[in-house]
């Protein structure tokens, strides 16, 4: 027995050698380049930040950090082995806490590490020289130095190959500071026109080549610029008002984009070349050039959960033409906007769309008790000066009203119905009001039987999967409404005369947007031209004939087509 359990002692401490080898090698490679910083650049008191963002998922937001007024001193990013964790953070401390951006920068490879980026935050009261540039360049090369902006550069290198440079300039009230990161992926087609956000075109540098690079976009405002961010949009946002002096309002709908990570996504398979999603973006910016929109209606498909790791990204990309002409703008769900199983649930959708500036979108549904969760109305009211006191507004005499429904799991419910209904009984009986109405999915109306008029191309006829009751459709005409435009079926650009059943003395055109993106697929033809649809409405009291019209933009037609008119007073 003796040998037995001598080979048994010896097998016990080989596999407890095996074990504390294994452990040393691990926690070698999970080693971190820490930035290194020149402590008499900052000076910190001893305000306490241990609870700095206590519920901070991913990062935080802006509210939170100007609530904090907190700014980034420092990063540093760390290699972990992949699927283990990285060293632990020092646990926040009175002077700083220290946070992880969750998305690793290697997002798109197929390495054994992944990379984080590490923040420090401390408040902005408590520095004497704040951090204002980032730049990850080559050894070897040098930084370029912000003009007008009197500071030091710090540099640390990242391996023996890259360079992290921080640049840190005297806090002043006039310093532009960085006070936030965000990584975004994507290729030259990708932008963020998020105003004080400074997008880096060039790649963050890695050890290897990634299939699709990170970039990082640097949130930075100086405490004057506090001064100028105008509450007054949050303020119609809560009210879901819109003040235009226009006497004429347009509002264009676009749909169906389908954006995802790379270039595009082109229907002959090869995908090598394809810039299918930044031929979109063109012809978004153009289509916005010549027809100058006072509100976007997004009726869904805005992205394609199935060509993305990074929504945030897709998102910033597909509004880049709204984003940078400052255009407010309202968004509801379509099928391809969200999976669970990729992470993109709604909720974190609508949280990143509605921090977006000038859009309608709220984080949370203001009613839990409706079907969806981007159910929306908005109404409009004409103003000869947008300096009213919204105090002021007679609420209840819109001069048009925008209701916006999600058409979840492909209906609309009773629930919405009666929605529109409480609003509409809000309104005053007498007053002339423009009513339209949004969302994705056709209700099984849009797909009549027997003759009926219609204006545009009306090639997609096959069975509606829609669970909507048709029934609603006389609901939406008895409340007044005079157009329902819906997104989904790609081919499909026409207008459908519909009457009320048994009475022909009511009726609503159903509209359909067709398809925006030329990364979404056409199934009956595929060089199927990408469209968006316009409305004008009338506004001003004095005119004599006021009208609400509609007409298509195509991508490659000059002018409108299929000009008509959906109703006038």
């Amino acid at each position: 027995m003796k040998p037995l359990r001598c080979f048994r002692i010896r097998k016990v401490n080989l596999l407890v050698i095996i074990l504390t080898l294994l452990g040393l090698i691990i926690y070698s490679l999970n080693y971190h380049f820490q930035v290194s910083i020149d402590k008499s650049l900052l000076t910190s008191s001893s305000k306490d930040l241990t609870r700095l963002f206590p519920d901070h998922l991913e990062n935080p937001s802006v509210e939170e950090i100007l609530a904090v007024n907190a700014t980034i001193t420092s990063i540093e990013i760390r290699r972990c082995l992949k699927y283990f964790t990285c060293n632990s953070i020092p646990e926040p401390t009175a002077k700083k806490s220290i946070l992880e951006y969750k998305t690793p920068l290697n997002l798109y490879s197929s390495s054994w590490f992944d990379y984080h980026i590490y923040m420090v935050y401390e408040r902005t009261d408590d520095l004497e020289n704040v951090l204002t540039d980032i730049q990850i360049l080559p050894n070897g090369k040098d930084p370029i130095t912000p003009a007008n902006q009197p500071g030091k550069w710090i540099s640390n290198k990242f391996n023996s190959n890259i360079n992290i440079w921080l640049y840190y300039s005297p806090n002043t009230h006039q310093t532009r500071m960085i006070r936030d990161i965000d990584v975004l992926f994507g290729h030259n087609d990708l932008s963020d026109d998020r105003p004080y956000w400074k997008y880096q075109p060039n790649p963050i540098l890695l050890p290897f080549t990634l299939s699709i690079p990170p970039h990082l976009s640097l949130l930075k405002f100086s405490q004057d610029d506090l001064k100028e961010v105008d509450s007054k949009f949050n303020d119609l946002k809560a009210k879901n008002i819109i003040l235009s002096n226009h006497e004429n309002y347009k509002i264009m709908q676009i749909s169906d984009l389908h954006f995802g990570q790379n270039l595009g996504l082109c229907l002959d398979g090869d995908n090598s070349n394809c810039k299918s999603d930044y031929k979109t973006v063109k012809f978004m910016e153009l289509a916005i050039k010549a027809d100058k929109p006072d509100l976007v209606v997004i009726t869904g498909d805005l992205i394609d959960f199935r060509r993305l790791k990074n929504f945030k990204s897709v998102i910033l990309k597909a509004l880049s033409p709204i984003l940078k002409n400052r255009i407010p703008f309202v968004f509801t769900f379509g099928e391809s906007d969200y999976n669970i199983d990729n992470d993109i649930t709604k909720k974190r959708f609508l949280k990143f769309i509605s921090s977006l500036p000038l859009c309608y979108n709220k984080p949370e549904p203001e009613d839990n008790s409706l079907h969806g969760l981007s159910n929306y109305n908005l109404n409009v009211y004409y103003v000869e000066n947008n300096d009213i006191d919204i105090n002021n507004l007679a609420l209840n005499k819109p001069n048009a009203h925008i209701a916006i429904l999600d058409s979840e799991n492909k209906k609309i419910d009773s629930s919405q119905i009666n929605y529109l209904y409480r609003l509409n009984g809000d309104f005053d009986a007498t007053s002339k009001i423009f009513k339209l109405l949004f969302f994705h999915y056709p209700l099984p109306n849009f797909r009549p039987q027997g003759k009926f008029k219609l204006i545009g191309g009306y090639n997609m006829k096959s069975n509606l999967n829609s669970a909507s009751n048709p029934k609603f459709k006389n609901d939406i005409i008895n409340m007044g409404y005079h157009v329902v435009s819906v997104g989904h079926e790609h081919e499909n650009d026409a207008c459908l005369l519909s009457y009320l059943d048994n009475d022909d003395s009511k009726l609503i055109w159903l509209c359909y947007n067709s398809i925006t993106g030329d990364s979404g697929q056409t199934d009956l033809n595929n060089d199927y031209q990408r469209k968006l649809r316009m409305f004008s409405m009338d506004l001003a009291d004095n005119s004599e004939n006021k009208r609400l019209l509609s007409w298509k933009v195509g991508e490659s037609d000059a002018g409108a087509i299929d000009y008509q008119k959906i109703f006038s007073f």
